[in-house]
């Protein structure tokens, strides 16, 4: 994942800071399972703050909600185990076993 995300001149590198690419470097001498976790915090930061609010404002969005129609009002009522009395539920209880 570093030789391809992180490093320097990687084939899809993304845009972390220096300081970030640094660490993750660091850790991955002695690999753990968050050793990427301030990339990923750093990336999650850029979509929110940049990358999404302009794609919000752009021609592209703004014609994919043309397209679809309106959001429904209605609200779907939930099928799961909804029972009418106590005895219901202990007699069905059965198809569940």
């Amino acid at each position: 994942m570093y030789a391809v995300y992180i490093d320097t001149e990687a084939p899809k590198e993304i845009n972390i800071d220096f300081s970030t690419k640094t660490a993750i470097k660091q850790n991955i001498l002695k690999p753990t399972h968050s050793c990427f976790e301030a990339a990923q915090s750093k990336v999650y930061s850029l979509m929110k703050k940049d990358c999404y609010p302009r794609f919000l404002k752009s021609d592209m969005y703004f014609n994919l909600t043309k397209t679809l129609p309106p959001p429904s009002m209605s609200r779907r009522r939930s099928r799961s185990c909804v029972f009418n009395d106590r005895s219901e539920a202990e007699t069905e209880l059965g198809i569940w076993l």
